[in-house]
């Protein structure tokens, strides 16, 4: 993996004992990581997350990360790879985050949104809450694709 995105990981994932904001690594690195669009990064992202052996704070770290990226560069393979992993990820909060990611995306028309929706059903309020949002989102930017479509015929 590419040493800047493995150092920003790092940073991210860090635990800290900090007073404020400015002072934090952590808060630093992810205001650095929501700026990223560089889409090359994507699939040595997708390999670090798919090695199980990293934490928890370490994978959610990476799909904030490749979340960032995905919003300038909405590429199917990687918001599926999102998608596919709210069915392997065991953690609530980490569901949660990917969901929150998923809905700042304008996801391209052939994307299923079926896992979203099986999120709404959770039994989990955090992951209801998230893919409830997800949705909105989704169902706003298809309603205003839909218009401007509309208008455009």
């Amino acid at each position: 993996m590419d040493k800047y995105l493995e150092e920003l990981i790092e940073k991210m994932s860090r635990k800290e004992d900090v007073l404020s904001s400015e002072e934090s690594v952590r808060y630093l690195a992810y205001c650095e990581a929501a700026d990223l669009s560089n889409s090359d990064f994507l699939p040595q992202l997708i390999t670090f997350v798919e090695n199980n052996s990293h934490s928890n704070r370490k994978r959610a770290a990476v799909y904030y990360i490749i979340g960032k990226i995905l919003i300038s560069n909405p590429i199917s393979e990687f918001i599926n790879f999102l998608l596919e992993r709210l069915n392997v990820e065991t953690d609530d909060t980490i569901i949660a985050s990917i969901l929150d990611r998923l809905a700042d995306i304008r996801f391209p028309e052939e994307i299923n949104v079926d896992p979203i929706i099986q999120c709404t059903e959770s039994e989990i309020l955090q992951i209801r809450q998230s893919a409830n949002r997800t949705m909105r989102a989704y169902n706003s930017k298809y309603a205003y694709r839909t218009e401007l479509d509309s208008h455009q015929s």
